[in-house]
């Protein structure tokens, strides 16, 4: 982004340093201003994602699920919103949520190579919280592949990490962590928190969402296995 040369250090406030995303945003606020002169009143009363997280405590993931479910519109290019139009999506955020409705349709018709998905999914209903630490994560993995091997059954396919690798807890961490937790976190539907080295179901598919039902989603998820190990036994995968 170019910066308009009659803009110095002195135009921006202590709290625009907080970090390079509230900087650039003050950047780009000051360039417009240079070229379009000062913001109108219209302009003053827009939000950004960020102001929008810190007023209503809504998150990125909503903000942006929202946008493409056409609960909202920017009223700029670069997402700025008018204050009605998110007010009315807060409201509206404590009744319909795009996430679970996204969620509804990923358990609907997951994509599964791997038996790993629904598993993730399982461990984590384990617990009130639907959260565990990574390790406990890991013995449900082994523990649900032994007892398929104990009844003589296929664990997986043949080149499933836990196929090729049995008991190995490091190569376990390594594919839990990366395909089954990395793909539902980039759809915002688990959060990995590595302080703490846990797993979790994210806050807006199960706090006060009276459409989330842990057992729908336990039966669903063993429902996927089924199916999907029919199908392993038929060669399909």
């Amino acid at each position: 982004m170019s910066v308009n040369d009659n803009i110095s250090v002195t135009d921006l406030n202590e709290e625009d340093f907080n970090d390079p995303i509230t900087l650039l945003d003050a950047i780009r606020r000051l360039n417009l201003q240079a070229i379009s002169g000062p913001e109108t009143l219209k302009e003053k009363t827009l939000l950004s994602v960020d102001d929008i997280q810190k007023k209503y405590g809504l998150s990125e993931e909503y903000i942006r699920s929202s946008i493409l479910t056409g609960a909202i519109c920017p009223a700029r290019m670069d997402l700025y919103f008018t204050k009605e139009d998110v007010r009315a999506i807060a409201e509206k955020s404590k009744s319909l949520n795009p996430l679970m409705a996204a969620f509804e349709k990923e358990l609907d018709k997951m994509v599964m190579n791997y038996s790993y998905k629904p598993l993730l999914l399982l461990s984590l209903l384990r617990n009130s919280d639907y959260s565990e630490k990574v390790e406990n994560v890991i013995n449900f993995y082994f523990e649900y592949y032994k007892n398929r091997t104990k009844n003589g059954l296929q664990p997986g396919k043949s080149d499933s990490s836990f196929v090729q690798h049995p008991n190995d807890r490091f190569a376990a961490r390594r594919t839990i962590l990366r395909y089954p937790a990395g793909v539902f976190a980039k759809k915002a539907f688990v959060v990995y928190e590595k302080s703490s080295d846990t797993l979790s179901l994210s806050p807006l598919l199960i706090n006060g969402n009276n459409r989330f039902s842990k057992e729908y989603v336990t039966r669903r998820c063993y429902e996927l296995l089924d199916t999907y190990y029919c199908n392993l036994n038929k060669n399909i995968y």
